[in-house]
Parts: C-alpha cells; structure tokens; sequence
C-alpha cells in the first residue's frame, strides 16, 4: 500500500492504521509499504521535509540517513530482552546499538506516573542496565 500522505479527515484506521491517523494531526505523516518509496514520496511533494522521522527505521538499510535514534522505554527497557514474538525488540539490542547514534529514554508523561522525571532512573542507572558504552549519547525525556 501506499504511498499515501494521511489525511485524517478522509482515511480510516482501517487504511493507513491509528498511529498514522493520530500522527497526522501533528505532522504531515506518509504510509507506504516500501519505505524508500515512502520517503521518496514525502521528498518529492509540494511541501518536502527538512526532516524525516521513520518509526522502526534502523531496520531499513536502503535509507540514507543523518542521525539514527534508538529508543527505549525508560522504565521498562528492553522488557524481557527477547525478540518478537517472545518480546518486545524488533532485533538484538546489540545490533540496534551498533547502529544507533544516541539512545532516547522515554517515560511517561507526568499525570499517567505518579513519578517526577527526577524521580526515573538516574542516567548513570540507565546507562548501567543497558550497557551503554560511555561514548554513547543518552537522552531523557517525556512522552
């Protein structure tokens, strides 16, 4: 399917999927099965972007790219470490690091954790529980 910019006025979740209609109200969002053609599309439209944010794009190695992000959950991590179906990672986490530029640990947002973003695991907490070589950029933040 695809390529397709969302229009959420117009496309159903059932055509482009619920993240991607609840994206587009934020941001001009594209849905395509390839994603170079995807991302080609996005380029070659009246309005291209300055930046492309491509959820699960680590896995795509067809795609140019300025800065890969790898992002975790602050609080849960890397759930049981194991790959789907058996757990939450696409891939190894090794393999995802390796090709990473910085690490981004997301928590939730302040009103769904009784917790204060001081209160989340410490940096050094996080870079110890993901084994984080020192070089690596963390970045903490908020959903």
């Amino acid at each position: 399917r695809g390529p397709l910019r969302v229009a959420p006025e117009v496309h159903s979740a059932a055509r482009v999927g619920d993240e991607a209609r609840l994206l587009s109200r934020t941001a001009p969002t594209w849905v395509c099965a390839d994603r170079w053609a995807g991302a080609s599309a996005a380029c070659a439209s009246a309005t291209p972007p300055s930046v492309l944010l491509m959820d699960d794009g680590l896995q795509h190695p067809t795609l140019h790219r300025d800065l890969s992000l790898l992002v975790v959950d602050a609080e849960h991590l890397l759930g049981n470490g194991r790959v789907l179906p058996a757990g939450p990672l696409r891939e190894p986490f090794h393999r995802s690091l390796a090709r990473a530029d910085a690490v981004v640990a997301l928590s939730p947002p302040a009103d769904a954790a009784s917790r204060s973003l001081a209160e989340q695991p410490s940096e050094c907490s996080l870079r110890r529980r993901l084994r984080l070589p020192p070089e690596m950029l963390l970045l903490r933040g908020r959903l």
